[in-house]
């Protein structure tokens, strides 16, 4: 992940818009965040995590509480950061639950949390995400780790910096579990798992399975059920052999009682034919009678078409009748017409004369035409000529001035290029000079450095002086004291042998025996203990004044050390001694610039050499395309004015009001039109004057059609009329009244057809079924048909009880085959899947951790890329702690129990031994964790192609470094350049700000504070 623009409102202490764009680091990758305390360094930090996870750099800054109050209530507070994931740009806006006053009306209302997450892609930029939610949850996936991660990987804030350096192994595992993606090797853990579960589940199933098949089978062993199945087969056979001697007698009964169903129905069947044929007989009389009903009415059928064809021969009659008048009518119209269209072409005839005219005046235009034409196409070729002069002289007019401005530019060209020249025979002056003046600034940056190095030393050492003066005055105090302590113990010594001697006995001090003058027991005197204790204060306070004397005198050896080295720099610099520092940056800034500017002009002296034999070879061009121009306008001069005389010699032939082709074009469109409306008229009423007579002919000709049809049909009809009455009377219909009555009823015909159609069917086959019968049951004897039945009952019962008994038997017996037989899959299954188990078992409980260990798969592959991590650290901290340390992963187990495999600690090369990574110093901790994180970031490039760790950002830390450390520490983060990482920092060392050139300068104000980006 690399920024590229942090824009804030309202936030933290910034309480107006402040946008940064890291483009203005100019190419930089290593930068500087300084400025007062409570500026807003941090808040920055706090910016860009807030954007991306909605939480700030550390827990105990509430997202809520990051609202700036020097803000206008009016202005929300949002903050917005652009980002690159390798070549994919995205931005992410947000702004968190706060209280603004209310769009309408009074009082204040609370703003919601949001957020949106955009891709960029040109200009476009696309919506991926919009919830609060779904845009911390989309981030995590881009940016392959979560805000607690984030935190210790890439944005390493106060207070927690060195959290990756001691975390737990548990905590570790989190961290690079999310980093190098190792999943897969915990999927692999879970899936052997289940699969060990699944196989260990199977066994047992298959056991319970067995169990369950001898219990199904009502015993206990393989063998006992094998023994079952053989008593099994011989009941199955015995009981097969009853059923097919009781089969044998089922068949016989059965072929006993079927003959006598088949007597029992004939008889019957004669019974009912009788009763049948009977019934018919019965309806005889009433199916005579219908029969002379259908025949009347079939007579009267055959009537009703001829009574239809006399009626239809009516109505035609009727219809011709109305046609002739209608059409005598259309005769007289069509005869007016005719008349109409004869006076309407005799009015056209008399225009002849007139068309004539018009024909003649037409041809005279149509002639102007042509020689208008012709004196307009040579007035346009003399125009066109004129106009071609006219282009040439003023091409060959540009040409001249082009060629004027081109020579002018070549003189200024040559000019140039002799400056050129002139100019770039310095460049090796200017090249010395910034040479000169490049080392002068390294040297006089080296002496701003000793020097404050010797201004620290100086303070050093009078501090140290200070420090021993001090203890000196406690040693000789406590000598005075201790000299003090010791004569009074001493003359409590000798008051204390005083009192125990005895007259006439030897002292034990001096050997006498007389004791003239005893010394006196005072009270309050000091003890042994007090003396030993104040001797051993003294002895410290000696040690103390040697530590302090041997201090003051390495800082005093280190001050004239600077001091010479100060005094060899200034030699060095030489003329360059009295400038200060910016005084010869600005000098070798302008030196460089001088150089640069130079070598600039030396790079274009050779393209504009190449330029000025262009623009020779364009200045030859130039003048042969001037001679052809003043060739081609004398050309075209006098083609226009040959053109010119020939127009005026045509024009004389044209009389004056035809020489415009546009009137005469006029006059012949108005001419052609008026001469063909004439013709058209004529036309047209020669036309109407057919069409009417056409017309009239046509409607005469159809009266007379119709007139003839009219009496054919009368004729017809009357002829139909009197041979429809003569059949009535053949039919025998007196009168047409009983014709038409019984005419109403041929709708009943079809019934009384098919009634007795079936009625002769029914008498026919009721005759035949009386006799089939009769002769069937010749011969025969009505059987006891129940006798017969319950002899087949009897039978039919013993074998189905046989047919069940030898079912039951052969189930039985099927079942217990089965079973034996799924007994015997399942064994052989059983010693496949315990032999599979056991493969698969071991390498659950390897995977696992069941091992020495106590290692699972994904925290050895994760140890081993820890191994990696501290190799890539350990290059970096091998220079920072000057070879002295070194971290290393350990799998010891802490206690039992507990996850092993990646803790850290450190190997001390002056002690020789290994220990805690706790036990560092404050300084020494921060440069560990700044290798680790730096390392880890390496590692995780090569490993995870989903994870770009590009950018990293360190708050503060660097000020519990000594002046080596810190330029070990600041080289390394420089070099960092190199792989195109951006390095970002916070701290208060002044010294930073002279070494990093590129710097986030953070402002306090009385209304917020303010950032800016400063390179140079």
């Amino acid at each position: 992940m690399k920024p590229l623009q942090l824009a804030m409102s309202a936030f933290g202490p910034y309480a107006s818009e402040q946008s940064l764009d890291f483009a203005d680091l100019k190419g930089r990758k290593f930068f500087l965040i300084h400025g007062a305390t409570g500026a807003g360094k941090t808040t920055i930090l706090d910016a860009i995590c807030y954007a991306l996870y909605g939480s700030a750099t550390s827990d105990l800054r509430e997202a809520k509480a990051l609202r700036s109050d020097h803000a206008d209530p009016l202005v929300l507070t949002e903050v917005s950061f652009t980002f690159a994931i390798g070549n994919e740009v995205y931005r992410v806006r947000r702004s968190p639950r706060q209280e603004r006053p209310k769009k309408k009306g009074d009082g204040i209302t609370e703003q919601q949390p949001e957020a949106e997450l955009y891709k960029i892609d040109g200009e476009k930029e696309t919506l991926l995400e919009a919830k609060y939610e779904n845009v911390t949850r989309k981030i995590t996936d881009l940016l392959g780790f979560q805000c607690s991660q984030f935190r210790q990987v890439v944005l390493l804030p106060q207070g927690e910096f060195r959290k990756l350096l001691v975390a737990k192994s548990e905590e570790r595992q989190q961290i690079m579990k999310t980093l190098f993606k190792t999943e897969l090797y915990q999927r692999i853990e879970e899936h052997l798992k289940k699969k060990a579960k699944e196989k260990a589940d199977a066994i047992k199933a298959i056991y319970e399975k067995k169990e369950w098949l001898l219990a199904e089978a009502s015993t206990d062993s393989l063998a006992s059920l094998e023994e079952t199945i053989a008593q099994l087969k011989i009941e199955t056979e015995t009981a097969n052999k009853k059923l097919q001697t009781v089969q044998i007698e089922y068949q016989q009964a059965q072929e006993q009682l079927n003959e006598a169903n088949l007597v029992e129905q004939k008889f019957k069947e004669y019974e009912s034919a009788e009763e049948a044929f009977g019934q018919v007989n019965l309806l005889l009389g009433e199916m005579e009678a219908k029969r002379s009903e259908l025949a009347m009415l079939e007579r009267a059928e055959k009537l009703a078409e001829a009574e239809k064809i006399v009626r239809k021969l009516q109505q035609d009659s009727k219809q011709y009748q109305e046609a002739e008048v209608k059409q005598k009518q259309a005769v007289e119209m069509t005869q007016q017409k005719v008349k109409d269209a004869q006076t309407a072409f005799q009015v056209e005839r008399e225009k002849e004369a007139e068309r004539q005219s018009l024909d003649n005046q037409i041809l005279k235009l149509q002639e102007y035409v042509k020689q208008t034409s012709a004196l307009t196409e040579t007035k346009k070729a003399w125009q066109d000529k004129e106009a071609v002069a006219k282009k040439a002289l003023i091409e060959k007019n540009t040409v001249e001035e082009k060629l004027a401005n081109l020579e002018a530019d070549l003189q200024k060209m040559l000019e140039l290029e002799q400056s050129y020249l002139v100019e770039t025979a310095k460049v090796d002056s200017y090249k010395m000079q910034v040479d000169a003046l490049s080392k002068a600034v390294d040297k006089h940056q080296q002496l701003s450095k000793v020097q404050k190095e010797i201004s620290r030393a100086k303070n050093l050492v009078q501090q140290l002086q200070l420090t021993l003066d001090k203890v000196i005055e406690e040693r000789q105090a406590m000598q005075t004291e201790f000299g003090k302590m010791q004569h009074l113990f001493n003359i409590g010594q000798a008051g204390l042998l005083a009192k125990e001697l005895k007259a006439g006995e030897p002292c034990p001090v001096c050997g006498a025996k007389e004791h003239l003058k005893l010394a006196a027991l005072l009270e309050d005197l000091p003890t042994q203990q007090t003396i030993d204790a104040l001797q051993e204060k003294l002895v410290q306070l000696e040690e103390k004044q040697a530590k302090s004397q041997a201090d003051l005198q390495q800082a005093m050896i280190r001050k004239e050390t600077l001091v010479a080295q100060s005094e060899h720099f200034t030699k060095e610099l030489a003329e360059f001694a009295s400038f200060s520092l910016e005084d010869l940056r600005r000098k070798a800034d302008i030196a460089k610039q001088q150089y640069e500017t130079t070598h600039m002009i030396m790079q274009k002296l050779a393209p504009l050499k190449e330029k000025i034999a262009r623009y020779k070879e364009a200045q030859e061009r130039g003048a042969k395309r001037q001679k052809e121009m003043q060739e081609a306008f004398q050309r075209a001069d006098g083609e226009a004015q040959a053109l010119q005389a020939v127009f005026q010699e045509r024009e004389q032939s044209v009389p004056e009001e035809y020489r415009e082709l546009e009137v005469l074009q006029t006059l012949l469109r108005e001419g052609r039109a008026k001469q063909l409306a004439l013709k058209e008229n004529f036309e047209r009423a020669q036309q109407s004057l057919q069409a009417a007579k056409e017309a009239a002919a046509s409607a005469i000709a159809t009266l007379q059609s119709i007139q003839m049809n009219l009496k054919q049909t009368q004729t017809e009809f009357e002829a139909e009329k009197t041979a429809f009455y003569a059949r009535m009377e053949a039919e025998g219909f007196a009168e047409f009244a009983a014709y038409v009555q019984t005419r109403h009823r041929l709708g009943d015909i079809p019934a009384l057809r098919d009634g007795l159609l079936r009625f002769d069917r029914n008498f026919a086959a009721s005759k035949e079924r009386i006799v089939r019968a009769k002769g069937a049951i010749q011969g025969f004897i009505q059987p006891n048909l129940e006798e017969i039945k319950s002899k087949y009952n009897v039978l039919q019962e013993m074998q189905a009880q046989a047919i069940a008994n030898l079912a039951k038997l052969n189930l039985a017996l099927e079942k217990q085959r089965k079973n034996a037989k799924q007994i015997h899959a399942l064994e052989a299954e059983l010693m496949k899947m315990q032999t599979e188990n056991g493969v698969l078992a071991k390498l659950y409980q390897v995977t696992r951790g069941d091992n020495k260990f106590s290692m699972n798969l994904q925290r050895f592959v994760l140890g081993s890329l820890l191994e990696q991590v501290t190799e890539a650290a350990n290059v970096m901290l091998k220079t920072m702690s000057k070879s002295r340390y070194l971290l290393q992963r350990t799998t010891d187990v802490a206690r039992k129990g507990s996850a092993s495999g990646l803790d850290l600690e450190v190997f001390d090369n002056n002690t020789g031994v290994a220990r805690s990574v706790a036990t560092l110093s404050g300084g020494e901790t921060f440069l560990a964790s700044l290798a680790l994180a730096l390392g880890l970031a390496d590692v995780v490039q090569q490993y995870a192609g989903g994870i770009r760790l590009d950018t990293i950002f360190v708050d503060e830390g660097f000020g519990t470094l000594d002046p080596e450390s810190l330029d070990m520490a600041l080289n390394t983060l420089i070099e960092l350049q190199n792989g195109g990482r951006l390095v970002g920092i916070i701290s208060h060392v002044p010294e930073l700000k002279e070494r990093i050139d590129a710097r986030l300068q953070v402002s306090i104000g009385k209304h917020g504070s303010s950032a800016k980006f400063y390179v140079g």
